[in-house]
């Protein structure tokens, strides 16, 4: 039932396991599963050594969203998991403020353009995609790219 996106990227923030038969998996899968192990490589050091801060738990309030990120001692880079158990109609863009950011530093999501301070994502927060269906999940890399000046 849960989307095999969705399970990667479960399996990604912690020691990244399906608990599957690959040899079951069809073309589509293999191919997202190459891309996990080659992410969750690139950024392993993260996330089994760094700062682990719960965003969002499925306890509190709707039950419906987790959140969870990665950042690393110095705060320069960051990486944010999202998830979405049931989607609602009518869906409008949230805001989801995240944690251990530089406040005066700013930042850019991996293949995206646009700049944020720490303290804007830890108090507005970063405007999450619209969720397609239930079991949904995002996740990005956030690196520093320089300081904002202010003291």
């Amino acid at each position: 039932m849960t989307p095999f996106a969705t399970r990667g990227a479960v399996a990604m923030s912690g020691n990244f396991g399906f608990e599957l038969d690959l040899t079951q998996l069809g073309e589509e899968e293999r191919r997202m599963a190459t891309e996990f192990i080659v992410f969750y490589k690139e950024h392993r050091e993260l996330i089994q050594y760094g700062v682990f801060w719960r965003l969002e738990s499925p306890f509190d309030g709707s039950g419906s969203k987790v959140a969870w990120m990665f950042t690393d001692k110095r705060a320069e880079r960051a990486l944010l998991f999202s998830f979405e158990i049931l989607n609602v109609a009518n869906r409008q863009p949230r805001f989801l403020p995240l944690a251990g950011l530089g406040p005066d530093t700013l930042y850019r999501i991996e293949g995206a353009e646009e700049e944020f301070t720490g303290a804007e994502l830890m108090s507005r927060g970063l405007c999450l995609p619209v969720p397609k269906g239930d079991f949904t999940s995002f996740y990005c890399v956030l690196g520093a790219v320089g300081r904002t000046g202010k003291a």
